[in-house]
């Protein structure tokens, strides 16, 4: 066997075991994904406007929209200045939610 002939076959052996655990990780994956597609397509519009109007969000509400706020790539929201907003909103990105992505809760969803 020639040196260009081992080299190639022990790249086709590493590409190979990269292929297979790309693979396992992707059997993994995608149920998982399947699953949130459902999950999001069950999701109701009207819980979007009753959000809106949540006034003392709780901590997971708020990191959800902090997540939402990340992914949508909207600018960092301006901390609030009303200690009862700062209490369960230190950081704003409820408040910022609420104006930018809450305003049309069918385009958002």
């Amino acid at each position: 066997m020639s040196v260009e002939e081992a080299e190639a076959s022990t790249k086709a052996a590493e590409v190979k075991e990269i292929k297979d655990n790309a693979d396992a990780d992707l059997a993994v994956a995608l149920p998982a994904l399947e699953e949130a597609v459902k999950k999001v397509k069950q999701i109701d519009v009207n819980n979007f406007y009753e959000l809106r109007g949540v006034g003392a969000p709780s901590m997971s509400i708020v990191k959800m929209f902090e997540v939402c706020c990340y992914m949508f790539k909207l600018p960092k929201p301006k901390k609030p200045t009303d200690d009862k907003k700062k209490e369960k909103d230190p950081d704003g990105y409820f408040e910022q939610s609420k104006s930018l992505l809450l305003n049309n809760p069918k385009k958002f969803l």
